[in-house]
Order: C-alpha cells, then structure tokens, then sequence
C-alpha cells in the first residue's frame, strides 16, 4: 500500500502517492505528588501520521476540503512500516498548501501537507 484513504459515509478520496511518516504520541496523566514528586501514569500512544505531495491536483484539494467539513472522524486508510497497511479512525487536519501554480495546463498546488492524529489510544 503507497496511498492514503480518506472517507466518511459513502465519499471516498484516495490520494496519489505520498511520502508518508508515521509516528505518535504519548497520551499519559501527570500528578504532583504532596512532597512535590511528579508522577507520570502512562496510557499509551495514539499515532499521527504526516503526509507530504510535490504537485496536488487542485480537484483533490477541493474534494478534500468538501469532505473535511463534514467534520469528526474520518476512515483512513494508510501504509504502514510494521503491516504493510493499517487504518482507523482519524482527526484530519485540513490542507497546508504553499504555492499555486498552473504544471502545463493543470492548475495545481505545491508543497502540500496533511496531518492526521488517531482517535484511539492503543
């Protein structure tokens, strides 16, 4: 799997190929202790997965925003380096884009990034 997934419902937009980190973060509870000792009781960690394009088609860009206004959590499909691919239910950010430029005849967006953060905690 080289593509990430994004889809609510019925509305599905695989996005082109990608570079793709995936990473987490820690989820934990942190008390202060009567004698000033901070105690850190772990949860676990919840993954982020951060993608990147060169050129975006400027319809995926819209498709995008159309379905992240939707808003909560959408299905996301994604590579991942243990299984190969994983999904779940994710948080998606909405587009950073850098540069707008016609490639050719295609309008297009450069340089854009997406960051998307799991609801579960694993």
């Amino acid at each position: 799997m080289d593509k990430i997934k994004i889809s609510k419902g019925t509305t599905i937009i695989e996005m082109p190929r990608a570079r793709v980190s995936v990473g987490g973060e820690e989820v934990a509870k942190e008390i202060t202790m009567a004698s000033g000792k901070l105690v850190k009781e772990m949860i676990g960690h919840r993954a982020v997965v951060s993608a990147e394009w060169e050129w975006l088609p400027v319809d995926t860009i819209k498709d995008l925003h159309e379905l992240l206004r939707q808003g909560g959590y959408f299905s996301v499909e994604y590579p991942d380096p243990v299984a190969g691919g994983a999904s779940g239910m994710f948080s998606v950010s909405y587009p950073e884009t850098k540069i707008f430029k016609f490639n050719g005849t295609e309008p297009r967006w450069y340089g854009v990034s997406l960051t998307m953060t799991a609801q579960e905690v694993v």
